[in-house]
C-alpha cells in the first residue's frame, strides 16, 4: 500500500490496517468447529479428537506437544482422545488455536524480518508469559500463553501489508536511539499494540486477551484481568534480554517499573523464571515451527 501524502496517513487507523488483509481478519473454519464442540455440552471428547483427526499435521504436532516438557506428564499420550483427557479441553483449544495461526501467517512474505525469528520470539513470550502465569498460581495459564504468543503479531501485519510504514518506523527508531513502538506511535499515532488489539477482537478471542495485547506498553487501566497486560510486559522484556527470535525491536523495550511491581515477584525468583521459560522454549519450540 502507497502512502502518497499525509493525508493519506491520517486515515489510516488499526481497524483499516487490520481490514487490508481479509485473509487473516477470520480463522480458519477448524478452529470455529473445535471451539463450537468444546463449548457444547452434548459433545464428547471423541467429537473434539474427530475435528482436531480432519487435519493430520495438526493432529500430530498437538501430540507432540502435549508429550513435550511443556507439560510434563508422566506418561505417553499417544491419542488425541488422551491428549483431552490429561490436558483438557480448554488448554488443547489453545494450542489448537496458536498452530492454526503460525500456520497462518508462515507463508506471508515480508522484507523486515524472518518468520522464523518472529515466531521464535512471539513463542518465548508466550511461554515466559506461562511460567509467569504458574508461579502466580494462576489457573487459566493457557490465556496467559496465548496473549503472549500474539502479543506482536500487529507488527507482522505492518511489515507484511504496509512496507513503507514499516520502513520509516525503523529508520525513525534508529535515528532516535527508541523502541519500535514508540517510532509507530509517531508516525502513526498509535502502535502494533492497537493492530494486534483490533485483529484479535475480529477473531473473538476473549477480552482479557485483547487488553493484554493492547495495553502491553501502557497506559495501565482498570481492567478485568488486570496483570494480563503486565505479565505479557514483563515477558517480552525477558525474553528480549534472552536474543530468543526477533520482534524486528532494535532496542530492549524499558521495563516500566509499575507493571513489576504490580506482579509481586521478588527478584530472588527472576533466575528461576528465566531459566525455566528457556528450558521450555528449548524443548517445545520446533514442534510450532
Amino acid at each position: 500500500m502507497q502512502l502518497r501524502n499525509k493525508d493519506r496517513m491520517m486515515e489510516l487507523t488499526a481497524e483499516v490496517i487490520v481490514g487490508h488483509n481479509p485473509d487473516l481478519v477470520t480463522l480458519p473454519d477448524l478452529y470455529f468447529k473445535l471451539e463450537q464442540t468444546i463449548a457444547s455440552p452434548t459433545s464428547s471428547i471423541d467429537d473434539a479428537a474427530e475435528i482436531i483427526h480432519s487435519d493430520p499435521a495438526l493432529a500430530a504436532r498437538l501430540l507432540k506437544i502435549a508429550n513435550s516438557a511443556f507439560y510434563s506428564h508422566p506418561v505417553e499420550i499417544n491419542t488425541v482422545q488422551r491428549a483431552l483427557m490429561l490436558i483438557g479441553t480448554r488448554q488443547l483449544k489453545e494450542l489448537a488455536m496458536a498452530t492454526v495461526v503460525i500456520d497462518m501467517f508462515k507463508s506471508l512474505n515480508n522484507p523486515f524480518i524472518s518468520m522464523k525469528d518472529f515466531w521464535e520470539h512471539s513463542i518465548a513470550c508466550g511461554i515466559a508469559c506461562r511460567v509467569i502465569a504458574i508461579y502466580l498460581g494462576k489457573r487459566d495459564y493457557e490465556q496467559y500463553y496465548l496473549a503472549g504468543l500474539f502479543h506482536v503479531i500487529g507488527r507482522l501485519i505492518l511489515f507484511t501489508d504496509f512496507p513503507e510504514i514499516s520502513e520509516k518506523t525503523t529508520e525513525l527508531s534508529l535515528e532516535k536511539k527508541i523502541p519500535l513502538f514508540e517510532a509507530e506511535n509517531e508516525i502513526m499515532g498509535f502502535n502494533h499494540a492497537n493492530i494486534g488489539h483490533a485483529l484479535l477482537k475480529n477473531w473473538n478471542l476473549p477480552l482479557a486477551q485483547q487488553q493484554a495485547v493492547q495495553f502491553q506498553h501502557g497506559p495501565q487501566t482498570d481492567i478485568p484481568m488486570a496483570i494480563l497486560p503486565e505479565t505479557v510486559h514483563v515477558a517480552d522484556w525477558l525474553v528480549n534480554g534472552l536474543s530468543i527470535g526477533s520482534s524486528g525491536e532494535q532496542y530492549v523495550p524499558p521495563l516500566i517499573d509499575s507493571f513489576w511491581q504490580r506482579l509481586e515477584i521478588p527478584e530472588s525468583a527472576l533466575g528461576e523464571l528465566i531459566d525455566q521459560t528457556d528450558q521450555q522454549y528449548q524443548s517445545v519450540a520446533g514442534l510450532f515451527l
